[in-house]
């Protein structure tokens, strides 16, 4: 049973908020368009990574409590990786082929070498769930996140780096009672981190600092970028929310039409989204394009994109199921 105090029923909440202002942004179309892979997976699916050697990983499962889920996709069938003991997973980045790394529930990180799963101590207190996880390399890597519970951990933030494990501290000003919820860099050096009530935090290779210079928002749920110069921040509640940086500041990115947004990918100067609804569309030209979904996915939430030149998967679930229903994921391919 899913309780009030865990993030799947806090999302509900919210989640239900958005159904109530908008139909489906999914349904049928022509192609260019998302096709599904699979859209009745048992569990659900919320981050993907592609790595150099043309493999997806994809990741999620019973959010909540519950077990993970892992996949594999390489362009032909999706197999499923034996997850024992693991919860639940939120987030995976691929920093290499053999090196990938995922983060979620009960403040777990694991290492994925392509065939088997090895728990990792990140340090990470066991209330809080590690919504996003990023790393150069192996030996340079960031895990974020909180809780939606009142005795849950917030502004969780964990470093490896020379070998070690650390928690970072907060920078001041931001609330106590933040959630972070995803972190990206173009490099050791430039990392950004995203959470509730707007924050943006910077780490320039010494420091943490939060960054000022972004239009206010009640929240980011993801960030991703092309390079240095070309970042992007998204979220929402009651709509979508797109900020864009340049290397110099940061501007509002015009979205009138769209669904509140959880997963952004940027390859080349080409930014996909995906979010409530069913809801997917390219940015470029400094113009948001929306683009068709199966109607079969018309009222789940698309929650992680991957790109790997001109292929991308999004992926995401009923996050809106009901106290005690098992969740249920989707994988579509662009």
């Amino acid at each position: 049973m899913k309780t009030l105090g865990s993030a799947a029923a806090v999302i509900r909440t919210i989640l239900a908020a958005w159904a109530a202002l908008a139909g489906c942004g999914g349904g049928s179309g022509s192609p260019p368009g998302f096709h599904a892979l699979a859209t009745e997976q048992s569990g659900i699916l919320l981050s993907a990574a592609y790595t150099a050697d043309g493999m997806a990983t994809i990741a999620g499962g019973q959010i909540g409590g519950g077990g993970a889920l892992l996949l594999r996709w390489d362009g032909r069938a999706l197999a499923t990786v034996p997850t024992p003991g693991a919860h639940a997973f939120w987030w995976v980045t691929a920093p290499g082929p053999r090196d990938l790394f995922l983060a979620g529930e009960a403040g777990e990180v694991h290492h994925f070498d392509g065939e088997s799963l090895t728990a990792v101590d990140a340090g990470a207190p066991a209330t809080a769930t590690l919504f996003g996880v990023w790393g150069s390399g192996a030996g340079d890597l960031w895990a974020v996140g909180g809780s939606f519970s009142t005795t849950g951990a917030k502004r969780v933030i964990r470093h490896l780096s020379g070998g070690q494990w650390t928690a970072v501290d907060s920078p001041a000003g931001v609330p106590a009672e933040t959630t972070y919820f995803k972190v990206w860099g173009s490099g050791p050096g430039d990392v950004w981190i995203v959470g509730d009530g707007g924050v943006v935090l910077h780490w320039d290779g010494a420091a943490l600092s939060r960054d000022t210079r972004v239009a206010g928002a009640d929240r980011f749920l993801t960030v991703h970028g092309c390079d240095d110069r070309d970042v992007w921040a998204v979220g929402g509640t009651a709509s979508a929310e797109v900020r864009a940086f340049d290397g110099a500041g940061w501007r509002v990115f015009d979205a009138t039409g769209a669904q509140p947004l959880e997963g952004v990918a940027c390859a080349g100067g080409d930014v996909l989204v995906g979010g409530a609804f069913g809801y997917a569309a390219r940015i470029a030209g400094g113009r948001l394009t929306p683009l068709p979904t199966p109607a079969a996915v018309g009222d789940l939430f698309i929650h992680g994109i991957a790109r790997a030149g001109a292929h991308a998967l999004a992926v995401g679930g009923d996050l809106l199921a009901g106290a005690g229903d098992a969740y249920h994921g989707f994988v579509l391919e662009l």
